[in-house]
C-alpha cells in the first residue's frame, strides 16, 4: 500500500493479483485497476511507481516502472540472474533493492544469498551490502525496505516463513542494531513475524507484527518504545503500513481466514 495524501492510495492484492487506485472520499472508489502480481512498489518523484514483481519469468528478474497516468508498465531495470524482492526509494533518489538468487530463499550461505543493492535513478549501481563486519551475510530474506532521517537503512528481514527481525544498517552498510520481538508478545509459538516497516519524521520505527495483530514501535537507536496488540481495536493481521500526507497511519489488513475478500484497512492516528 502507497498512500498518495489523505484521500488516495495504491493499494496491490496479490490474491486476485491486481494494483489499484483508490479514492477515500464520502464513498470508496476505484479510479484504477491494473493487472499486476506486485511483491513490493515504491513511488518515484514523479509519482510513477517502481514495482518488484510475482510471475512468470519474463518478468521476475526485472524491476518495472509503472506509469501511474496511462497504466503501461514496462522493465525498468533488468537484475537477471538475480530476483528482485523489496524495494525503496529513498528521499535522495535512491533505489534500494532486497536481490535474492534462485533457490535461495531462506538459505544462507558463503556461496549465495541475498543482499541489499543500491541503484541511482538512472539504473547504474552503487554498492551493495551483504556481509557484516564479521565477513557473515547479513541477510537471510530482505523484505522490506525503508530508511530514516538520519539515512539508516531499516529492513525487515525474514529468518523463515514462520519469523524474521528488524536490522538497521547505517550509511557504511554496518548494522548499527537489530530487533527481534517483545519477549511480552512474542513468547512461545507466537513467534515475531514482520510483514511491513515505516519510519516517522522523528526517527522512530514502526513495524506490524501480522500474527500476534500488533505494532512495535522503536526508537532510532533501537529500543523498544511501546508495543500495542490492535486486536482490541478492530485491527487484525496487519500486513501494510503508511503514513498519509496528514501524518496519519494506514494499517492495511488480510482476510482473516487469507481467502475470504474482508480485507479492512485503519486509518490511526499516532501520539508522539
Amino acid at each position: 500500500m502507497l498512500s498518495l495524501d489523505n484521500k488516495t492510495a495504491w493499494i496491490s492484492s496479490y490474491d486476485i493479483n491486481t494494483l489499484s487506485k483508490i479514492n477515500f472520499d464520502d464513498k470508496i472508489r476505484t479510479v484504477k485497476d491494473i493487472s499486476a502480481d506486485v511483491y513490493d512498489m515504491s513511488l518515484t518523484a514523479r509519482e510513477d511507481m517502481l514495482l518488484s514483481l510475482y510471475g512468470s519469468t519474463d518478468v521476475s528478474t526485472d524491476v518495472s516502472l509503472l506509469t501511474t497516468k496511462t497504466g503501461e508498465i514496462k522493465p525498468f531495470l533488468s537484475l537477471s540472474p538475480l530476483y528482485p524482492g523489496s524495494i525503496h526509494i529513498t528521499k535522495h533518489n535512491e533505489i534500494i533493492l532486497g536481490v535474492m538468487e534462485e533457490g535461495s530463499t531462506y538459505d544462507r550461505t558463503d556461496k549465495g544469498g541475498s543482499k541489499l543493492i543500491v541503484f541511482g535513478m538512472n539504473g547504474k549501481p552503487k554498492t551493495s551490502f551483504e556481509y557484516d563486519k564479521h565477513k557473515q551475510r547479513m541477510f537471510t530474506l530482505p523484505d522490506r525496505i525503508a530508511s530514516n532521517v538520519n539515512d539508516d537503512i531499516v529492513v525487515i528481514d525474514n529468518i523463515s516463513q514462520y519469523y524474521g527481525r528488524v536490522v538497521v544498517l547505517n550509511q557504511e552498510g554496518q548494522i548499527k542494531w537489530t530487533y527481534q520481538g517483545n519477549p511480552q508478545v512474542n513468547s512461545g509459538v507466537n513467534l515475531f513475524y514482520p510483514s511491513d516497516i515505516v519510519t516517522t519524521s522523528v526517527g522512530h520505527v514502526i513495524v506490524s507484527d501480522i500474527n500476534r495483530h500488533a505494532l512495535h514501535v522503536l526508537s532510532h537507536q533501537g529500543a523498544l518504545l511501546i508495543c500495542k496488540v490492535m486486536a482490541d481495536q478492530g485491527i487484525i493481521y496487519p500486513m501494510s503500513l503508511d503514513f498519509d500526507t496528514n501524518g496519519q497511519l494506514w494499517v492495511g489488513c488480510r482476510s482473516e481466514d487469507g481467502e475470504s475478500c474482508d480485507a479492512k484497512l485503519h486509518i490511526v492516528n499516532m501520539s508522539s
